[in-house]
């Protein structure tokens, strides 16, 4: 990204599972709007789910889909970046 825009990025620590866990739950308990579509609590079990593994997915049958093309992070990263400056 930093390459696409020439601002600085950098990756950040989120925290350990438990502690992201604790947090989602206070969140979750706390939160006045229940009607948020991506409420803050939702993002942080989002992490705690990718970080543990729990968010692995067991039973998949890509094969039905036939052959596919990967596209690289940059090439999606380059039209989010693109699409913004058309924009505005």
């Amino acid at each position: 990204m930093s390459e696409l825009t020439g601002a600085a990025f950098s990756t950040q620590w989120a925290g350990p599972t438990g502690l992201l866990s604790g947090m989602a739950r206070i969140g979750r308990r706390i939160s006045r709007d229940e009607d948020a579509t991506f409420p803050a609590w939702q993002g942080m079990q989002y992490f705690v789910s990718m970080f543990s593994g729990e968010g692995q997915l067991h039973h998949v049958n890509n094969a039905r889909y036939g052959p596919q093309a990967w596209t690289s992070v940059r090439d999606v990263l380059e039209a989010h970046v693109k699409d913004g400056a058309a924009r505005g």
